[in-house]
């Protein structure tokens, strides 16, 4: 879908859009529990000069807004009644009065309260476990809820992907250890922000979707200057990329009415189409092997031989 010559409906929201009030105050006042887990130099850089988002990013950014929606849904439609609430803002206290956290659901039952954090995801979590950043920023706010209330407060990590419907969920219990890495870079994070001390970068796979990936000193001060024919090949690429999510997308739709209607070929007024089953291969669960033969897995397992990832930021 090209945004060459755009329709003006789409500048009237991106300026709504840019317009809406997130609920969040004014983040540069406070250290909130999601600036804790991210690159510390992108908290800082996003506090200090603010964050310009085109209209891709911000459309983006609504499907966490839609993830919470569907939640939202499910809870408060339940016919078992709950104490229901939605973002509840939490604040630290003493030496913490910078920290503070909103919860996107917090749901009383009578021994204990249970914290709901959505997440909208786009692609299978690394190892199918949570992101540090979320358990950081969780950790804050269990004790910051718990402190609040005085009652037992446990969270659950919710990750929906709203284009394919897959979720996954992540129960959470309190860890001291985690909390005190958390409050640890609350206060470098609100240091660098008081100081005006841009702290390093944190290099990950989100730099791709940073707003300031460009001017960040740390991607760049171990790179060199593509030569001109290749940085074409770069931006092609970087073009082409979303071209990729698409067709498997539009794979998995023809697939799917091809299998509801009974039909192994389909005719277009272009191209035709056919679908036919491949035996799947034979495969070792590595788990099972190692927990029932592992006199046989030490001899049979082999580490996988390294290979080049390229990734386009």
């Amino acid at each position: 879908m090209s945004n060459t010559n755009r329709h003006p409906i789409f500048d009237f929201l991106e300026k709504g859009l840019k317009n809406a009030d997130s609920g969040l105050g004014d983040r540069s006042t406070y250290i909130g529990s999601s600036d804790i887990g991210q690159c510390m130099k992108k908290s800082y850089l996003s506090k200090t000069l603010g964050e310009e988002h085109n209209l891709k990013q911000l459309l983006i950014f609504q499907r966490g807004h839609v993830a919470e929606g569907i939640v939202k849904t499910g809870l408060a439609n339940h016919p078992k009644k709950i104490g229901l609430k939605e973002q509840v803002e939490v604040k630290g206290y003493g030496q913490w009065t910078y920290v503070q956290s909103h919860i996107d659901f917090l749901v009383s039952f009578p021994k204990e309260d249970v914290i709901l954090e959505c997440k909208s995801i786009s692609s299978p979590l690394p190892d199918d476990k949570p992101r540090l950043s979320w358990l950081y920023q969780v950790q804050l706010q269990l004790k910051l809820a718990k402190l609040q209330s005085g009652r037992d407060t446990r969270a659950i990590i919710l990750a929906v992907n709203v284009n394919t419907g897959e979720y996954s969920a992540f129960d959470i219990e309190f860890s001291e250890v985690l909390l005190n890495v958390a409050l640890s870079r609350a206060s470098q994070l609100w240091e660098a922000v008081q100081s005006k001390t841009e702290p390093e970068g944190e290099v990950s796979d989100l730099c791709a979707y940073c707003s300031f990936k460009t001017q960040c000193s740390t991607l760049q001060k171990n790179g060199e200057k593509l030569p001109g024919e290749v940085d074409a090949m770069v931006t092609r690429l970087k073009e082409l990329s979303p071209l990729e999510n698409e067709a498997a997308n539009l794979k998995e739709n023809i697939k799917a009415f091809m299998e509801a209607a009974k039909i192994k070929k389909g005719i277009g007024a272009k191209y035709s189409v056919m679908m036919s089953e491949i035996k799947g291969r034979e495969t070792v669960s590595v788990q099972f092997l190692k927990a029932n033969y592992p006199e046989v897995a030490n001899k049979v397992i082999e580490a996988g031989k390294p290979y080049k990832k390229l990734k386009v930021v």
